[in-house]
């Protein structure tokens, strides 16, 4: 899941707010935050400065305004949350960061508006993460059953509006958010026919792609809202292909394809804030699966002279440091790990042969249940492979009850001595990132993706 987004109701917390509206109406906001990772909460939106409200000792706050602009906001602790903020409102809200979402609870003045986009964001989530198993029904089977659901959201999202009367800002957003998100799909299920070079992707009509005429690449209201740039991402995707379909198969990782990305996200999007970030989010993911060094070079060129934000340019130099220790042909660094039986011993102790070393924590139950379970599979396929699993926590007693209790193999699951040094030496910038290593630590693949469809054909490559 890209970051886990929490949709709230707010207030403003911004001390110059308090004249936004020249009709005064208070508006407050207080709640808790368990297991808090800071000491402040940041809140912003797309028109204003950054603000932050300083937590007490028992991670509590509150804020009270008698003026504020209606808008989207987004409150930041640690993770991103997005919320709907209108005069009047009055909310407390109780979070723990460990569970964000089995542990948020609202009540209040507008909280209902609010509570219903959480509930619709959650749903929509789960409807992504089980998108991979509809690619391979047809077009029209898979129209068929997407029109079904989106039919079903925008009946109840009718009702809602009529039982609650919400209001424009509401409506707007959570109709967007159900457009969006129905875009999205249909632009996934597209993509997976090109990345997969699908001969079905021939089958596909070009009246599937009429939502595209409904696509306003600069909608300032939702310049940084979740739905909106996903959508706008996966959809400069393909129009990318579209500029280099003659020349090489469909690859969302290839240079060329992120050049003509750029190109295209340059011309079309003049609202200055989400032109940039887009821009920054995909030179930043090109940096991270590149692995030569001209091609890193010749992007930040590009990446230069249509950026206007310099400081973002600064970044990815700092960025491409970083990403550049793990490219294909450099050497892992012989880190220490730490096993079962709490011993230390050096990564070429245990890599042998081809290694595909995989990362995980105990706090995503799901996601742990589902790698090694994946990595089962892959196992009893690729015999020659060591595969390692190395626990990201540092936690060893919690790590160790978790090996024993799912039964995982303690010979080849293994915690980092030094978990800081080791997450900044092998870049380990996500949950699903997977290195493939040769036995003499060689890097062969140096930012993968168990989950991702080519995987096996880059295990039998590097056989080969």
């Amino acid at each position: 899941m890209i970051k886990k987004l929490l949709l709230i109701t707010s207030i403003s917390l911004f001390f110059v707010s308090c004249n936004w509206d020249s009709k005064p109406q208070s508006t407050y906001l207080g709640g808790q935050i368990i297991n808090p990772k800071g000491k402040h909460v940041v809140i912003s939106n797309n028109h204003r400065k950054n603000d932050t409200i300083t937590l007490d000792d028992n991670g509590r706050f509150s804020f009270e305004c008698e003026s504020l602009v209606e808008d989207i906001y987004t409150f930041s602790h640690g993770e991103i949350q997005y919320m709907i903020i209108e005069p009047g409102d009055s909310i407390l809200f109780r979070v723990n960061t460990m569970v964000f979402d089995e542990s948020l609870a609202f009540s209040g003045k507008g909280s209902e508006k609010n509570n219903y986009l959480i509930n619709l964001f959650l749903e929509n989530e789960n409807d992504n993460e089980l998108l991979h198993s509809q690619y391979k029904l047809t077009t029209e089977q898979f129209l068929e059953r997407i029109d079904s659901d989106r039919e079903i959201d925008n009946t109840s999202l009718k009702g809602f509006i009529e039982n609650e009367n919400p209001g424009k800002l509401f409506n707007r957003i959570a109709q967007s958010t159900l457009d969006y998100n129905y875009y999205y799909k249909k632009e996934m299920f597209a993509a997976h026919k090109l990345g997969a070079n699908d001969e079905s992707i021939e089958d596909i009509p070009s009246s599937f792609f009429e939502h595209r005429k409904n696509i306003n690449p600069n909608d300032a209201l939702l310049s940084n809202y979740y739905a909106y740039y996903r959508l706008l991402n996966i959809y400069f995707d393909n129009l990318a292909y579209e500029q280099y379909k003659d020349t090489i198969p469909y690859n969302r990782k290839s240079f060329l394809h992120n050049k003509e990305k750029l190109k295209l996200i340059d011309f079309s999007i003049k609202h200055k804030d989400l032109h940039n970030n887009l821009l920054r989010t995909n030179v930043r993911s090109f940096l991270i699966n590149a692995n030569d060094s001209a091609e890193e070079g010749q992007m930040l060129s590009l990446f230069e002279s249509i950026d206007s934000n310099k400081k973002h340019l600064a970044e990815m130099k700092q960025f491409l440091k970083k990403t550049a220790k793990t490219n294909a042909g450099k050497r892992t660094p012989n880190l220490m790990l730490v096993n079962t039986n709490n011993e230390t011993l050096k990564l070429s102790d245990v890599a042998k042969n081809k290694s595909v070393l995989f990362f995980w924590t105990t706090g995503a139950v799901s996601h742990f249940k589902e790698i090694h379970t994946h990595v089962l599979e892959l196992k009893s396929k690729y015999p020659e492979y060591t595969f390692i699993g190395i626990n990201t926590d540092t936690n060893f007693k919690s790590w160790k009850k978790t090996v024993q209790n799912f039964g995982y193999n303690s010979a080849t699951e293994f915690q980092f001595e030094n978990n800081d040094k080791a997450r900044e030496e092998l870049y380990i910038n996500s949950a699903n990132k997977t290195m493939i290593i040769d036995k003499d630590l060689t890097i062969l693949e140096g930012n993968t993706n168990l989950f991702n469809q080519e995987f096996e054909s880059l295990l039998l490559g590097h056989l080969n």
